[in-house]
């Protein structure tokens, strides 16, 4: 799904509801048990990431059905829809190793929460860049999930999710282009530098819930930002891309390079 010219909200939303098929397998799985050693390191932070993926999105739902009418794209909507679907998806299969390990669910957790409540209140751009600053930390962390487990189940988890992931980060880059062609290069500079400081204050708070499993999983924290950062930069190189390709928006190119 590099090709973000070539494809539409009809075509995204295919993509995600093809992609659905997957689930079930891993919902058979038997391969569940997490030695001792690796429950002590995981089980909080699996807790966590899996509350985090449960989200009805129902304030996306309805910003999304906006900019639906807004763009006279009512596949935009069902494209959303399929997304969030999708990030259910993956609080199933958590769910399914948390069963199989006795680890309890989550109700709630101050971090999920202090996420939820900014996408509450933010209008569709900002739900955009919240949720970008999650699935870029969710590449770092299912890295170092991945080394952290010798369990074949949840290292194939984490392999499905960070897939899953890297179209989720493309999906929110066409996102992005698609709000903010008809923007001010002033506002995509502002729009930008929040976008880092939002990333950078998300970085240190994961790290300080979820250190035990970044750290078995060979990251530092400098690393672990770096990584981040190095998804953000590809994020607005592709962003740039898709302006380049609309002739109307070309002005803008040597603003976004310079960021």
């Amino acid at each position: 799904m590099s090709n973000y010219e070539n494809y539409t909200s009809t075509k995204w939303k295919e993509h995600f509801d093809n992609n659905k098929k997957y689930i079930a397998s891993f919902l058979e799985r038997k391969d569940l048990r997490l030695s001792s050693e690796e429950l002590a390191i995981i089980s909080s932070s699996i807790q966590q990431f899996q509350l985090g993926e449960s989200s009805e999105g129902a304030n996306l739902k309805r910003l999304a059905k906006q900019q639906s009418l807004l763009l006279n794209d009512p596949e935009y909507y069902f494209a959303m829809e399929a997304f969030i679907g999708e990030e259910n998806d993956h609080s199933l299969i958590l769910k399914h190793l948390m069963l199989g390990n006795q680890i309890p669910e989550l109700t709630n957790c101050w971090l999920d929460q202090a996420f939820r409540t900014i996408r509450k209140l933010a209008g569709l751009e900002l739900q955009i860049i919240t949720l970008l600053a999650a699935e870029i930390i969710a590449v770092p962390y299912y890295q170092a999930l991945a080394r952290a487990t010798v369990n074949p189940y949840l290292k194939d988890i984490c392999k499905k999710i960070l897939n899953d992931e890297a179209t989720h980060l493309s999906f929110q880059t066409y996102n992005l282009f698609l709000l903010r062609n008809n923007k001010t290069n002033f506002y995509r500079c502002v729009m930008i530098r929040f976008q880092k400081l939002l990333l950078l204050v998300s970085c240190l708070v994961v790290w300080t819930e979820h250190r035990k499993v970044l750290q078995a999983g060979e990251l530092n924290l400098g690393n672990f930002i770096r990584l981040a950062f190095k998804e953000l930069k590809n994020i607005n190189h592709n962003l740039r891309q898709l302006l380049s390709q609309d002739s109307r928006f070309s002005q803008s190119i040597n603003f976004i390079k310079a960021n």
